[in-house]
């Protein structure tokens, strides 16, 4: 796929040859949402040349990642997804975003939090060590969007489902309610989350709100980190 390689017998290199490039892991990042047309990608990754897009999206298809599927559409003449390979990526794409967090500022004019990307970001804020055996579903109704998170149940012993593949995010509102739900906005999980404000005064001063029973509400709290001591704590 490359023109340029690492040019090691290793895993890992080989890996880097292959989704390395400037924007390769976040058009994966799009596509592991679902298929998207080539006006669908180049509107939810400004800042890429559309050309490049082009290009990247071709050598992906080359490399067995993507798979590009001719419609019949006046609109777009072809819907890209991932083909099984690239759906390997996740847990990757998945685990870059929870390392990068910390480093994560506030959206700003100039990087503006993209609508569409709101699953991915409470997913990551989960704390994957937190997750509850029984499972959960909790509505976050946020300033920014609708995301409604279900942490799926474990398999019984023997058959330990991973983490990763347990917690799922749409942004589709369901007809009913979650009984557990949380109201505020992206940037007071992202403090409470990143330990910048504790999750007590997040609720006393009304940046956030939780609705629910105790228990549900504990395994809430527990996921985004609310028993944190803030730092300036």
């Amino acid at each position: 796929m490359p023109k340029r390689s690492y040019n090691q017998f290793c895993p890992a290199s080989r890996a880097l040859d292959l989704i390395g490039e400037r924007w390769t892991l976040l058009i994966v990042r799009n596509l592991l949402r679902g298929p998207r047309r080539y006006t669908d990608l180049r509107d939810g990754l400004p800042g890429m040349a559309s050309n490049l897009l082009a290009h990247r999206l071709s050598e992906m298809e080359a490399a067995g990642l993507v798979h590009r599927e001719e419609i019949a559409d006046p609109n777009a003449r072809a819907l890209y997804s991932l083909t099984e390979r690239g759906e390997e990526l996740r847990p990757v794409v998945v685990a870059v975003g929870r390392f990068g967090l910390p480093y994560l500022d506030m959206p700003t004019d100039d990087q503006p939090m993209i609508d569409e990307m709101l699953p991915e970001a409470i997913a990551t804020m989960v704390l994957i060590e937190e997750l509850p055996d029984s499972g959960i579903e909790i509505d976050l109704d946020l300033d920014e969007g609708f995301v409604r998170l279900i942490v799926v149940p474990q398999a019984g012993p023997g058959r330990r489902t991973p983490a990763l593949a347990r917690v799922q995010v749409s942004p589709d509102r369901p007809a009913t309610n979650a009984p557990t739900r949380i109201t505020g906005s992206v940037a007071a999980l992202l403090w409470v989350r990143r330990g910048e404000l504790s999750g007590a005064e997040a609720l006393d001063s009304g940046a956030l709100a939780v609705e629910g029973g105790r228990g549900d509400i504990a395994v809430l709290k527990r996921l985004f980190g609310f028993s944190r001591r803030s730092r300036q704590g």
